[in-house]
C-alpha cells in the first residue's frame, strides 16, 4: 500500500517529467493543468490506500447539444469498458464532462509512467474536445472512434469491445 509521503514523491515526479511550472502543486493541491486541460488526482490513504483517482476535466457542454453529447458519452463508455478501467460522465458541481480512472497499486507505478498515462488522457481529452463535444452535426462517429482509439479502421463498434 502507498502512504501519503510516497503520494507526493509520485506527484512530484511524474509533475517533472510532464515539465510541469510547479512540481509541488499536483500533490499539495490535487490538480494540474497541462495544454489547457485541468486534472485532478486524488489520494487518501486513510480511506482507500490501494488506488489514485483521476479525473480528466473534458470541458463544459453546450445547452442545446446535451442530449447528443449525453448520447456520445454513453457510447464512449460502451465502447472503451472493456478496454480500460475509466469512466465518461458529467461532473455534478460544474456540468462538465469528464473522464474518470481509477488507477490500481498505485506502489508500483514510476514517476514517468505515471507522466505518461496523465499525458495520454490530456492528449485524449484534447481529441474529444475538438471532435465528440463541440461538432454535434453530422459527425462521423465511426471516424471519430479510429481517431481516438488510434486505430486505421474500425467497421463496426464491436471491434472496439
Amino acid at each position: 500500500m502507498m502512504n501519503f509521503q510516497q503520494y507526493k514523491e509520485l506527484c512530484r515526479s511524474a509533475s517533472l517529467h510532464l515539465g510541469l511550472e510547479d512540481p509541488d502543486m499536483l500533490a499539495s493541491q490535487g490538480y494540474m493543468e497541462k495544454n489547457g486541460v485541468r486534472l485532478a488526482l486524488f489520494f487518501d490513504d486513510e480511506i482507500v490506500s490501494d488506488r489514485l483517482i483521476c479525473y480528466v476535466d473534458l470541458g463544459p457542454i453546450a445547452d442545446e447539444h446535451k442530449t447528443k453529447i449525453f448520447e456520445r458519452l454513453l457510447t464512449l463508455n460502451l465502447l472503451s469498458g472493456t478496454k480500460t478501467s475509466g469512466v465518461y460522465t458529467i461532473d455534478p458541481s460544474s456540468g462538465n464532462a469528464v473522464f474518470c480512472v481509477h488507477m490500481m497499486s498505485p506502489e508500483t507505478i514510476e514517476g514517468d509512467e505515471l507522466a505518461g498515462m496523465l499525458d495520454a488522457y490530456i492528449r485524449r481529452a484534447i481529441e474529444l474536445q475538438k471532435t465528440l463535444l463541440s461538432d454535434v452535426g453530422d459527425l462521423d462517429f465511426m471516424k471519430t472512434m479510429n481517431q481516438i482509439f488510434a486505430m486505421d479502421e474500425i467497421y463496426s463498434p464491436s471491434e472496439l469491445a
